[in-house]
């Protein structure tokens, strides 16, 4: 599967997890999940060109999005880091279930 479709799925759920936990300004919260994500991903990338190790990479992105929850969403950091972690966990899952589906196809 190509990339692009990894970014467009855990962006995805990556959106309703954040608009879940962030429910009392849930159109704010989608706005800025959306940003941060792209943001962190692209940073994630230009940084994945330098052969670093997929374990940094990832923490690398979990860090940048939880910075980007705790600066711009109320809640501080600690909520950042826990939605950050909740939503990466579950949209990397569900990217890896859903290629598994579809290779099996």
């Amino acid at each position: 599967m190509p990339l692009y479709l990894y970014f467009i799925i855990i962006l995805f759920v990556q959106l309703v997890i954040a608009r879940w936990f962030y429910r009392e300004d849930k159109y704010f919260a989608l706005l800025i999940a959306f940003f941060v994500n792209v943001f962190a991903f692209s940073v994630v990338g230009i940084i994945a060109g330098f052969d670093v190790n997929n374990i940094l990479l990832g923490l690398l992105l979990l860090l940048i999005v939880c910075i980007g929850y705790g600066i711009f969403l109320k809640g501080g950091y600690k909520k950042g880091l826990i939605v950050s972690l909740v939503a990466n966990v579950v949209s990397i899952g569900f990217a890896f279930l859903l290629m598994k589906i579809l290779h099996d196809i």
